[in-house]
């Protein structure tokens, strides 16, 4: 009965193989392969007992949930009634030419090529990892100490694809009189006009965020590098560092994105949906590949909501006194595309607010607009939501971690880009409140964010950093460049 393996194995290790620091929860994979292994068993056993003999039962089940592991590709370009036919007419043809003409050889060796190409797969593509795999090319953080006089609960939630004050009103024609900078003003934030990302993707800004210092500035986007990243993200970073030295309790809520799992510098940590990225990514190549859409939208709208209900959950928990302060990190998905929340923040299935860009082929840029907006306006009311639950003597602290996308710029080659396009994309989202005063500059670089926070629960200043903004690897901004996209909000 080991061929009835393979299908969930080549499924699952294939993902795995593929993507060695991408998905940490390995035991929800391990459960996929195993559900897939007992679904093709059971499979078998009922071929069995309408009388199909155990050798085409076994062959005709393994076909069947082959095509089904691997089907997705075949669903999306026929059209999934169409691909589960074809699949049911190779498995019915295999179990009754095997059934009926079971020592036919041309069989058995089809049979067997498919298993071994099957099983084959992952440790191809675990060996190419590996060979690819690389040193890491981040730069050195120098170690960052300070002591903190004043030691309040601090929460940093991190909003991805958030744009700045300036690309709302300006592209997407909002009044500054009902965007959520405006409304956190209005209870007591410190929110800078001018707030600038040093990277264009999330994968650097959080870890630059967290580590209170540039990550990189030539890397080379190998498997070590982004395994280095991540690492940050889960918690090998300056900021955990310091808030663990000055008797911190540290606490992640994941957000469904493969590269913010919690890891072990964190005290506490509250795991994300079972249906994340590495789920979501098996479904993908699967004939159930559009079974997401039809009845859950993706794992990003299940991740925010899984990550928002968490994040209120917390916040309306009342403190005892005396208790040991409490850092709180959460990474919100949205309104970053798939836009599938709607203004109320219950999911909408709808095809056409699916992609990872704004941009979608297809869909007119108006209609994308309005669905970006929609998700915005859940974002905000949660936001409001949250501030107001979250205990006033406490440190809250929101960033995006770049803007949006609208002119598909992350598509193109980093001289190819436009000033426009920089200016939405690097022009991001910061507020703070804290209980102590605690200015913070304008133009903010999201990179001295908690430097700035930690500076003021402090009798000693940590300096801020030079700005600098990273096109892509080796390819900065020069300082004319950067006076231009910081004068845009001037």
């Amino acid at each position: 009965m080991a061929l009835l393996g393979v299908p969930g194995f080549y499924s699952v290790g294939l993902l795995f193989a593929a993507n060695f620091t991408g998905f940490p929860h390995t035991e929800r994979l391990v459960v996929v392969w195993f559900a897939t292994w007992v679904g093709a068993f059971g499979t078998a056993w009922l071929l069995r007992g309408v009388g199909i003999d155990q050798k085409a039962a076994v062959y005709s089940s393994f076909i069947l949930w082959a095509g089904v592991a691997t089907f997705g590709g075949v669903g999306r370009s026929i059209g999934a009634s169409r691909a589960v036919v074809t699949l049911a007419v190779l498995a019915v043809a295999i179990g009754f030419l095997t059934h009926r003409r079971s020592n036919w050889a041309a069989v058995d060796v089809l049979v067997v090529v498919l298993a071994v190409a099957l099983a084959s797969g992952p440790l191809v593509a675990g060996w190419e990892t590996t060979r690819t795999y690389g040193e890491s090319t981040l730069d050195d953080v120098p170690p960052t100490s300070i002591e903190l006089s004043h030691k309040p609960d601090i929460w940093l939630v991190v909003v991805d694809g958030y744009p700045s004050t300036m690309t709302l009103e300006s592209d997407l024609m909002v009044s500054g009189s009902s965007h959520l900078a405006g409304r956190l003003v209005a209870t007591g934030f410190d929110v800078p006009e001018s707030v600038w990302a040093p990277y264009v993707a999330t994968r650097l800004v959080v870890p630059t965020i967290l580590d209170m210092d540039y990550v990189a500035s030539g890397w080379t986007e190998n498997g070590a590098t982004i395994h280095d990243l991540h690492e940050k993200i889960s918690g090998d970073n300056e900021l955990i560092d310091n808030l663990t030295d000055n008797g911190y309790e540290t606490l992640m809520i994941e957000s469904g994105w493969s590269g913010g799992a919690c890891g072990g510098r964190f005290r506490e940590c509250s795991a994300s949906p079972l249906y994340d990225e590495a789920f979501n990514r098996v479904l993908h190549r699967s004939l159930l590949s559009e079974l997401p859409i039809s009845f859950l939208g993706l794992h990003f709208s299940l991740g925010t909501q899984s990550t928002m209900g968490q994040l209120l959950e917390l916040a309306n928990d009342p403190r005892p006194d005396g208790a040991t302060p409490r850092f709180v990190f959460a990474h919100l998905l949205t309104p970053h595309a798939p836009f599938f929340l709607d203004a109320s923040c219950s999911v909408v299935l709808d095809e056409r607010r699916q992609g990872f860009f704004f941009p979608f082929p297809g869909v007119s840029g108006e209609v994308r607009d309005r669905f970006f907006l929609e998700q915005l306006s859940c974002l905000d009311d949660f936001i409001i939501q949250l501030q107001q639950a979250i205990d006033s003597e406490a440190v809250f602290v929101l960033v995006s971690d770049h803007g949006t996308d609208r002119r598909a710029q992350t598509t193109l080659e980093p001289t190819g880009w436009t000033s426009e396009a920089m200016r939405e994309r690097f022009g991001t989202l910061a507020a703070v409140r804290a209980p102590y005063d605690c200015p913070v500059p304008d133009p903010l670089f999201s990179v001295n964010l908690m430097r700035v926070v930690l500076s003021c629960l402090s009798e000693s200043e940590l300096p801020n950093h030079p700005p600098r903004v990273f096109l892509g690897p080796g390819v900065e901004l020069t300082p004319a460049e950067m006076q231009e996209l910081i004068s845009a909000t001037g």
